[in-house]
């Protein structure tokens, strides 16, 4: 395994598996690996307290040597799963903040079938590098799960608030991608179907700054780089910032910076 790449192995694997109807999984210690699951269809977990049937969407990652009981209902279930190890599965679950050996429903879609189905793909292939693919998909699918856990954690997050969250960092996600283009909150509140107030309001809760402010820090950070990186006229940076001028340039440059962008670059490339 390259250095830097987390020691995390594929020992099985399978993407929409289909169980038959009155099919159940009953293993007192586990399988001995690591396992996660992901539930394309409603399935009953049973728990030491009582059955609890789940929506689909529901995951589950087991722990090596912890129960595994679940079963499906009268149509049968479909499932992605995954058996892993290694020498630093149990650091990466951990470090990741998932929770371990109990069932949720994340409140907002996960990718988690997709890099199932990525590593069903690299594992049969075996091209070059295929085990270090293996293991940085493990670890990406291992910080969705540990995303997932923290909204599954907060009770006081109704899935309408998660989703609402969700759209805002979609948003966000186009400021930063679109980041030449006038942007109005207005605008930003319409695509989130919230009023203008409480958009802002929400997007400084989640990003800690306003969304004009966000904007103009990615475009401050956009015009840094062409000042280290090409060699153009502050005229011509400006408008591939998303800057009307140069003088609008300057004006907000010095005010994040602490100098004029002309000082930015003759410092940077002093530097070099």
């Amino acid at each position: 395994m390259a250095q830097g790449v987390p020691r995390l192995e594929v020992v099985c694997i399978g993407v929409e598996r289909h169980r038959a109807p009155g099919h159940r999984i009953d293993r007192p210690i586990g399988t001995g690996d690591w396992l996660f699951v992901h539930f394309r269809t409603p399935i009953v977990m049973c728990e030491p307290s009582g059955d609890r049937t789940l929506a689909a969407g529901a995951c589950v990652l087991y722990e090596p040597g912890r129960p595994q009981r679940y079963r499906g209902g009268e149509q049968g279930y479909r499932i992605d799963y995954l058996h892993f190890a290694g020498a630093d599965a149990g650091a990466w679950s951990k470090r990741c903040g998932a929770v371990l050996n109990r069932a949720f429903v994340p409140a907002s879609p996960q990718p988690f079938t997709a890099l199932i189905r990525s590593l069903v793909q690299e594992s049969s292939r075996r091209e070059k590098f295929w085990q270090e693919h293996c293991a940085l998909l493990i670890a990406q699918l291992l910080l969705a799960v540990g995303r997932a856990s923290d909204a599954a954690r907060d009770a006081s997050v109704t899935p309408r608030q998660a989703e609402m969250a969700q759209r805002i960092r979609g948003i966000r996600a186009r400021l930063h991608q679109d980041f030449q283009r006038t942007w109005t909150v207005n605008e930003m509140a319409r695509a989130a179907h919230l009023s203008a107030s409480r958009f802002s309001h929400l997007y400084t809760e989640l990003f800690g700054k306003a969304p004009l402010e966000d904007l103009i820090d990615v475009r401050i950070q956009q015009a840094c780089w062409l000042l280290r990186a090409e060699h153009l006229t502050l005229k011509q940076i400006a408008p591939m910032c998303g800057f009307s001028n140069a003088q609008h340039l300057t004006c907000l440059f010095r005010r994040r910076m602490g100098c004029t962008p002309g000082a930015y670059a003759r410092r940077v490339h002093r530097a070099e």
